[in-house]
């Protein structure tokens, strides 16, 4: 019998391990996501394939019951030349990748106020993607599959196959919060990016910072010699995900702090109806501005030195000064990249989280407030990752 890697891993040490994939050896990986979730997974060959299993969250399924999971697999796979059954249905018994597509494109909301985003949506994937792994398993599709696919593209048409790669991402997020497959959509995609190519000469439309970069960005900002009440009214639009105009425009009046919700307003005195669940970051910077504005009527941001109201120039100068080119409104850009990768969210609850103005849904009241809550929990984590 061959010889296997030592141990890696304690069980004293698994609760403060940072978001990724960490090796115990024998094929037995600890996932750590950005929430805070631990799960089990084995990693091994089967048919020259490289194949992912999960065998349970962590601390329910310790680390000596993983290890002992993992062994019981291996002595099936190496006597029996074989994955048993109950491994076997896992991975074969899953919706195909096609399928799982148009199952998400069918349940987005989203695509079906825009018929055309929905119909390019799809297009692409039928074009570039569906003849390679269409037909396989949603469940095993890989790096691998993905990759080769993919690297034509890359290539040719560079800002398409960005676009692809972000779609192929929604359907496997969207397939393992369905419990249709094992493998870490976040591992598999940023996998991918791995093995390609840096992309030269390419920029942004928006000039938007990487969202890797964002949490640099705000560390310099909060300990820079800026106006003080710049940079807590830079850092609230950054938290909030919303413009130079709508943070300048408003005031205590418009934050419900036992709520922590923000009534966006459109005009001077009108409400748009929009409401922001507040990271508790985001409400205690209102709540510093808050005491430092005498009337609750005015705008809640103002400059400490001239007592005006901030534009969106102001904090393109504080990028500039910087050395960074990049746009205000760049940051919502960022905030969907980041969702994308770093998160489980649906594009839904993405869209709505980035939309200029209240969303009109036939939705249940209790769908609403569940959508709402699936928003907090959204920006409390984009809170968290920002630091």
């Amino acid at each position: 019998m061959s010889l296997r890697r030592k141990k890696k891993l304690k069980s004293s040490e698994l609760s403060s391990l940072s978001p990724g994939m960490h090796s115990d050896g024998d094929g037995l990986y600890l996932q750590v996501i950005v929430t805070g979730g631990r799960s089990w997974i084995f990693r091994f060959m089967e048919r020259g394939r490289r194949r992912d299993l999960g065998l349970g969250g962590w601390p329910k399924c310790s680390l000596e019951k993983a290890r002992e999971k993992v062994a019981s697999i291996r002595r099936s796979l190496e006597q029996e030349k074989l994955v048993r059954p109950e491994i076997s249905r896992l991975l074969t018994n899953s919706l195909k990748f096609e399928d799982a597509a148009r199952r998400v494109l069918h349940e987005n909301s989203a695509f079906g106020r825009h018929g055309s985003l929905a119909k390019d949506w799809i297009k692409s994937l039928e074009k570039y993607m569906f003849p390679f792994f269409g037909d396989l398993p949603v469940s095993v599709v890989g790096e691998t599959e993905i990759f080769k696919a993919i690297e034509p593209l890359w290539a040719e048409k560079p800002e398409t196959a960005k676009r692809v790669l972000q779609r192929i991402a929604v359907i496997l997020k969207w397939s393992q919060a369905k419990n249709l497959r094992l493998i870490s959509a976040l591992d598999t995609i940023n996998n991918v990016k791995n093995m390609l190519p840096i992309q030269r000469n390419i920029r942004s439309p928006r000039k938007a910072m990487p969202f890797r970069d964002v949490p640099g960005f705000l560390n310099r900002l909060r300990n820079s010699d800026l106006d003080r009440s710049i940079k807590i009214a830079f850092e609230f639009l950054i938290l909030t995900v919303r413009s130079a105009n709508e943070v300048s425009k408003t005031s205590l009046l418009d934050i419900d702090i036992n709520k922590r919700v923000w009534s966006v307003r459109r005009e001077n005195k009108v409400l748009s109806g929009f409401k922001i669940p507040l990271s508790r970051r985001a409400l205690h910077l209102a709540t510093l501005a808050g005491e430092e504005t005498k009337d609750t009527d005015l705008p809640l941001f103002l400059s400490s030195q001239q007592g005006n109201r901030f534009s969106q120039s102001v904090f393109l100068k504080v990028l500039s000064g910087f050395g960074l080119d990049y746009t205000v409104y760049g940051f919502k850009r960022s905030f969907r990249d980041w969702s994308l990768e770093q998160s489980t969210i649906s594009a839904d609850v993405v869209k709505e989280a980035t939309s200029t103005s209240r969303v009109i849904s036939s939705d249940s009241g209790y769908k609403k407030v569940e959508l709402f809550k699936k928003r907090r929990d959204l920006m409390e984590a984009w809170a968290w990752f920002l630091g």
